[in-house]
């Protein structure tokens, strides 16, 4: 399963089967496809979209009837970035525009999404 975030903002679910046969299977509605970020996570089933209010987490085992299963709140998770690997998605976060600080929140994909560990806030060091 992969995913495309359309100018109309539908994250469309595509399945890709052997010769790179492809067919649409589903589509998940983002609320700003203009600043928001969305896709599919490794285990290919589940999506995440990342706002500027935090993240929403999607079940989409089955692909043409996507489910939101919860959401974890997360201020300018959008200006971050994300990673998943396995069972397990992390995510950073910017503090504020003064510091130039940043968080790293990890979170557990299995059953519900729930949030597993915080690394504390990060300033970079200036260079030397």
């Amino acid at each position: 399963m992969t995913a495309v975030l359309g100018a109309d903002g539908l994250l469309r679910l595509w399945r890709v089967r052997k010769g790179l046969r492809v067919s649409l299977a589903g589509s998940i509605p983002v609320p700003d496809p203009r600043t928001d970020l969305a896709g599919v996570l490794p285990d290919g089933q589940h999506a995440v979209i990342i706002t500027n209010q935090g993240l929403q987490w999607w079940d989409i085992a089955d692909p043409a009837h996507p489910a939101r299963i919860g959401s974890s709140p997360m201020a300018t998770a959008n200006k971050g970035s994300g990673t998943g690997g396995g069972s397990l998605f992390a995510e950073t976060a910017q503090l504020d525009n003064l510091c130039d600080c940043s968080k790293l929140d990890i979170f557990s994909l299995s059953g519900v999404s729930r949030l597993l560990g915080r690394l504390p806030q990060h300033r970079p060091r200036s260079g030397r």
